[in-house]
């Protein structure tokens, strides 16, 4: 319950408007370590591979954006906070507690996934999203993001938990999609396009 507070604040805020701080200059942003998905759903037990294929559309949308990524172990004490906890952790808290892994981190809380029952676009994910700047103690962007698996039909019931684990990548995806992207991307976009 602690950590889903701190996404609340997120699905009160008008759909597909981030949060970035006035002072985020992505071009600063050397490196991120992408930490494991933090699943904060109250039966978090049921369908754990979903977090693993989120973290994935992690690591590859960020690399897209221009980041640089590298994994970093969630720290024991974000851990041992989960859902129904009482404990409420701050940003400025999560950003300490990584402190010992990067300067800047993008954590992902997985917390809403429904497998859906086969057909199309019944499969969902809810994710929220922070990149926090662990130096300073501040959450530098946060977003958002539900999203549906395409998979349905003959072929999600050939692949059974594939399409509720489409549906978690595709919400990652989609929250990254709102995060500013490095100068880098930017020069490489320009490139492209004059080709």
């Amino acid at each position: 319950m602690a950590l889903v507070a701190l996404g609340v604040v997120l699905a009160c805020a008008p759909a597909r408007k981030p949060l970035v701080e006035a002072r985020f200059d992505p071009a600063g942003v050397r490196v991120i370590g992408v930490a494991p998905i933090l699943d904060v759903r109250p039966d978090r037990f049921e369908r754990v591979l979903a977090t693993v294929h989120a973290r994935e559309a992690a690591l590859e949308a960020l690399a897209r954006k221009g980041y640089r990524v590298e994994p970093v172990a969630m720290p024991e004490a974000v851990r041992k906070v989960r859902a129904g906890s009482g404990e409420a952790p701050t940003p400025e808290w999560l950003a300490e507690a990584f402190a010992d892994t990067a300067d800047y981190v993008f954590l992902v809380m997985l917390e809403d996934f429904d497998p859906g029952g086969g057909r199309v676009g019944e499969a969902r994910a809810t994710v929220s999203a922070f990149l926090l700047d662990t130096r300073g103690r501040r959450v530098l962007w946060s977003d958002r993001a539900t999203a549906r698996a395409s998979l349905g039909g003959l072929f999600a019931a050939l692949t059974g938990p594939a399409t509720g684990y489409e549906a978690a990548y595709e919400a990652v995806r989609a929250v990254v999609r709102t995060l500013p992207p490095t100068s880098a991307a930017k020069v490489t976009r320009r490139f492209r396009r004059a080709r």
